[in-house]
C-alpha cells in the first residue's frame, strides 16, 4: 500500500510539473495555482525545489466559482479542483494537447473515459487528477455473505441483504441486510448506474432521462418492498437502529452493508478498518466515479 501511494504521489507530481511547463507565467514571477486540494502543497514544494521558476498555492474553497478573478486579483496560471467541466468555466482554459504532443505525459497513463471528460471540441483542456469510487463495507465477521473478492453489483447487494435479514417472533426486523433509504448518495448512485444521465443543460440547470429515472424509482421501490417489507418499515428501521457511523452500523450486526465512498473509507482509523471489509460497487464490469472528480487546467 505504501509503495502504491508513493507511485501515485510521484505521478501526480510529474503531471503537475509538466502542466507548469505550459502555463503562461513569465520567468520573473511565480506561477499562481488555485486549488481546493491541500495535498498539492507538497507537490508545489517538490516543484520549487527542482525548478528555477517558483510556484505559489492560493487556496480557493471552490475554484470553479472563483473563475475569473475579481477586484484586481491576479489571474491564476493553473486551476485544480472539482466541477471545472461546466458550461461557464470551460471557456477560461487553454488547450493542453501539447503535453501529449511533446511527450511530457502519455495518454496511456489515464483511464480513457476520465481523460475524455476533459475534452471540449476534440481538444484536451482539462486533465483528471484524482477521483473517488463507491464501496459497500461490511463486518469481517460476515464475509460469507459476499460472493466476489473485489467488486459487488446492485443485484448482489440485494441478494446478500435479503439472506441476512432476520425477524423476531412478532415479525419485526431485528436486522436488515441493506436499507437503500439509509444513504441518499446510494440512491443517487443507483440512478446514475441505471441511466438517469444527470447532466448540465444550456440554461445552467440540470436535466435527466425521465424514463430511466422513473425506472430507477420503480426498481428501488420493488427492492425495498420485496426484501424489507415496505418503504415505511425500512425507514422506521433506519431511524431506530442506523443512526450510528457507517462502520459501527455493520460491526453492530444490525445491518450487513453500509454505503461509503473511497475518500471516506481511507479516512477510517486503523482500529476501524481492521474490523471491516469492503467491495467496490460495479455495473457491467465498470466502477462508476463520483461526480466531484478533481481536474486541472491551464487558465
Amino acid at each position: 500500500m505504501a509503495k502504491r501511494a508513493f507511485s501515485l504521489t510521484f505521478a501526480a507530481a510529474l503531471l503537475f510539473a509538466a502542466l507548469c511547463t505550459g502555463c503562461s507565467a513569465k520567468q520573473d514571477r511565480r506561477i499562481v495555482i488555485w486549488t481546493s486540494s491541500s495535498e498539492f502543497a507538497p507537490y508545489i514544494e517538490l516543484f520549487n525545489e527542482t525548478h528555477r521558476q517558483k510556484a505559489v498555492l492560493v487556496y480557493k474553497e471552490n475554484p470553479a466559482v472563483s473563475i475569473p478573478p475579481e477586484n484586481g486579483e491576479q489571474e491564476p496560471d493553473i486551476v485544480i479542483g472539482p466541477w471545472l467541466r461546466n458550461a461557464r468555466t470551460k471557456h477560461f482554459f487553454k488547450p493542453a494537447d501539447f503535453l501529449f504532443d511533446r511527450k511530457y505525459i502519455s495518454s496511456k497513463d489515464f483511464y480513457p473515459m476520465l481523460l475524455e471528460a476533459g475534452v471540449f471540441s476534440r481538444r484536451q483542456y482539462l486533465l483528471p487528477v484524482s477521483f473517488n469510487i463507491p464501496a459497500m463495507i461490511f463486518s469481517q465477521e460476515n464475509k460469507e455473505f459476499v460472493e466476489d473478492n473485489y467488486t459487488i453489483s446492485l443485484d448482489q447487494i440485494k441478494k446478500a441483504g435479503t439472506a441476512y435479514n432476520k425477524k423476531d417472533k412478532n415479525g419485526s426486523f431485528t436486522r436488515i441486510g441493506f436499507a437503500p433509504q439509509s444513504s441518499d448518495k446510494f440512491l443517487y448512485l443507483t440512478a446514475k448506474i441505471r441511466g438517469a444521465d444527470f447532466r448540465e443543460a444550456k440554461n445552467a440547470t440540470f436535466t435527466w432521462n425521465e424514463s430511466s429515472l422513473a425506472g430507477t424509482i420503480d426498481y428501488l421501490s420493488k427492492w425495498i418492498s420485496e426484501t424489507n417489507g415496505s418503504v415505511r418499515t425500512e425507514n422506521d428501521f433506519v431511524y431506530k437502529y442506523l443512526s450510528e457511523t457507517d462502520d459501527k452500523r455493520v460491526t453492530s450486526g444490525r445491518t450487513l452493508f453500509a454505503y461509503m465512498t473511497s475518500d471516506q473509507l481511507f479516512k477510517l482509523s486503523e482500529s476501524q478498518i481492521s474490523k471491516i471489509d469492503f467491495r467496490w460497487i460495479q455495473n457491467d464490469k465498470k466502477i462508476p466515479v463520483e461526480d466531484s472528480m478533481i481536474m486541472m487546467g491551464i487558465s
